[in-house]
């Protein structure tokens, strides 16, 4: 895996684990598993992606040009991450984040998670790909390495799927998006340990 990816993989996957927490309890109410696209724009740079969550698990998938760098599994029933190196066939694992949700009034959730907290607000609603689009600002509050980290940023959300299918700081510079969702049964082996690769520490990547 390259250097420059684990770290970012590193650093983002608490924050990851957080946001993708909210679809165990949303599917509560919007029980689908469901595949889709991630395309991510960070100041003008590029990443692409597949998201899939199945029963109880998800599968987070980023590919660098043609080339698959990562793969991360989180088994929510297991309490478990595995991160998969498929260039060298070799794979970490740690442990999920202790995490509650609480959805507030309009389905505002309200996300609690090694001392985060996370506040959304309705603001209004806007169309995106022909989609009526519901609108929030959201605040958090978190620990990143010790420190403590406040971040303002939007989410738009459509009725039926359990994620903000967009996201965006304030001033537009950096997004994420889900396109392409299709809502369909998935092969739970995708959510298994994988079979073939070694586990290493974190210190021997």
């Amino acid at each position: 895996m390259q250097k420059g990816l684990y770290k970012f993989i590193k650093n983002a996957s608490i924050i990851f684990c957080i946001m993708l927490a909210g679809i165990i309890c949303a599917s509560r109410v919007f029980a689908y598993q469901f595949m889709a696209d991630y395309v991510e724009i960070d100041h003008g740079v590029k990443t692409e992606g597949k998201l899939f969550k199945g029963e109880n698990a998800t599968r987070f998938e980023i590919k660098s040009g043609k080339k698959q760098n990562f793969i991360q599994v989180t088994r929510y029933d297991k309490g478990l991450i595995w991160l998969l190196d498929t260039d060298k066939k070799t794979y970490q694992e740690s442990h999920v984040p202790n995490l509650s949700n609480i959805f507030g009034k309009n389905r505002e959730p309200i996300i609690v998670a090694n001392g985060a907290n996370f506040t959304r607000e309705y603001v209004g609603e806007e169309n995106i790909d022909s989609y009526n689009m519901r609108k929030f600002v959201v605040k958090s509050t978190y620990n990143l390495k010790g420190d403590s980290v406040s971040d303002v940023y939007y989410e738009w959300y459509r009725t039926d799927f359990p994620l903000p299918v967009k996201t965006s700081n304030i001033d537009g510079t950096v997004t994420t998006e889900y396109k392409n969702i299709r809502f369909r049964q998935l092969n739970p082996a995708m959510f298994e340990k994988p079979k073939g690769y070694k586990k290493i520490s974190e210190e021997e990547n």
